[in-house]
């Protein structure tokens, strides 16, 4: 799978490749990935306390989380889609 980074090799945004996403959704999608953040890290204290089964954290992959939001249409909006979590198994 092709990907695209907006950022150069610096760091610094390159305006060429920025989409045009409007500042509100912007602010959406980051409320709705801080609220993943939060909900995660408050399941897995259950989690450890014993107050809750088995939990998977999602911690690092809230981008994954929030496509469905996600207005269809532009580039973007499909490369935000296409994020999938990767599969986690124990060492032996």
């Amino acid at each position: 799978m092709a990907s695209l980074s907006i950022l150069d090799a610096a760091g610094q945004l390159d305006k060429e490749l920025e989409p045009d996403i409007p500042d509100d959704l912007l602010l959406r999608l980051h409320r709705t990935m801080l609220l993943g953040r939060r909900f995660d890290e408050r399941m897995l204290n259950l989690q450890r306390q014993g107050r809750i089964g088995t939990f998977a954290p999602i911690k690092g992959q809230e981008a994954a989380q929030v496509p469905p939001m996600a207005p269809g249409g532009g580039p973007w909006s499909t490369t935000l889609k296409a994020v999938k979590p990767t599969s986690r198994t124990p060492q032996a």
